[in-house]
């Protein structure tokens, strides 16, 4: 159930993304400014089309970057895995727990990327259209909310890979005298 939130918060996303490019083109100046600096102050220009381009080319991108590697998963050798607990959770007996743990994972990332990306574009958007600074309170609350939820959930796939299951937790071996 959770993965499918996590999807359905990526395809509204990239649902958003596409009504924004609709809405924002023909309101936007040519150029846009598409870089701030740390204090707020546009210091890079792009032409509209092009910003809108990679707008749209770093959503779908990033969701299919995400996407792809849960996809991904289960083909890769396991010698490339890099796990704790490796032996078990790739194990027969755990290995489809694993790769649909690590899918929820990554639509967990890919959801809270996708908003993040949303909400900087439309930032981006709301100063070029006012003729001033990037809202900076917004943009730093909302990339400390991004990291704080990477970490999250990055932490919590950790804790729980650390963890092997109960059923295969080897019982100390008896000793023989």
């Amino acid at each position: 159930m959770f993965r499918r939130i996590a999807f359905a918060i990526v395809v509204a996303s990239l649902l958003a993304t596409i009504a924004q490019v609709i809405y924002y083109y023909p309101k936007l100046p040519d150029p846009v400014v598409s870089h701030f600096g740390a204090d707020g102050v546009g210091n890079g220009l792009m032409s509209k089309a092009n910003f809108l381009i990679v707008y749209f080319l770093v959503q779908y991108g990033m969701a299919g970057l995400m996407f792809g590697i849960a996809w991904m998963m289960p083909f890769a050798p396991v010698s490339t895995v890099n796990i704790p607990n490796k032996a078990i959770w790739l194990s027969e007996a755990y290995r489809t727990r694993f790769h649909s743990l690590t899918r929820s994972v990554m639509g967990w990332m890919a959801a809270i990327t996708a908003l993040f990306i949303a909400l900087t574009f439309e930032l981006t958007f709301q100063a070029n259209l006012s003729n001033q600074k990037i809202n900076q309170v917004v943009f730093w609350g909302a990339l400390t909310v991004y990291l704080v939820g990477v970490s999250v959930v990055c932490v919590a796939y950790l804790i729980i890979l650390k963890q092997p299951p109960q059923a295969l937790r080897q019982p100390p071996q008896a000793s023989r005298e």
